[in-house]
């Protein structure tokens, strides 16, 4: 067993180093078929989600997957996998999946933290400034299709369902 201070010396010297392609092809095929136990898992699972909990990391992940594309073979296989699904998951799957879901919608303040949240998301959150911008933009655009066609709803109607009042706008 080897001491938390020595992995971590370890994984220090080991930080930033480059691994040639054999030696990546070497670790690939010593770990490959190699059977983790339950706890050594575990501890891999809170490794990533402490890790994940990291704003700068996230936002590395995020910089590095922008403007990334899949190959056409990758995008074949996701598509493939997609339409598998309903046939992978069973019938008692399906179900569980189902009544969590309903569980999930049925406590209103599970569902109005939601709906906050993804509102926040969108930048339509009536609350924060640039989300009551990008409302009033909105709003805006409709109004100009409004003069031209009388049918759709006003837009004074518009802005009392969501409740928010663009003149006051500063």
């Amino acid at each position: 067993m080897v001491s938390e201070e020595t992995r971590r010396k370890i994984g220090d010297a080991q930080r930033g180093k480059i691994v040639s392609e054999e030696t990546r092809k070497k670790l690939s095929e010593s770990n490959t078929g190699q059977k983790r136990t339950e706890e050594t898992r575990r501890k891999m699972r809170e490794a990533q989600k402490k890790r994940w909990e990291d704003p700068e990391e996230r936002r590395k992940v995020s910089v590095g997957n922008k403007g990334r594309k899949h190959s056409e073979e990758a995008r074949r296989k996701m598509s493939e996998t997609q339409k598998a699904m309903p046939k992978i998951i069973s019938e008692e799957g399906r179900r569980k999946i189902s009544e969590a879901q309903m569980k999930r919608w049925a406590d209103p303040e599970a569902h109005r933290k939601m709906r906050e949240a993804q509102k926040k998301r969108h930048g339509i959150d009536p609350k924060t400034i640039t989300g009551k911008e990008i409302t009033c933009e909105i709003i805006k655009k409709h109004h100009e299709i409004l003069k031209k066609d009388p049918e759709h709803l006003s837009t004074e109607f518009i802005q009392k369902l969501i409740g928010i009042d663009c003149s006051k706008q500063p």
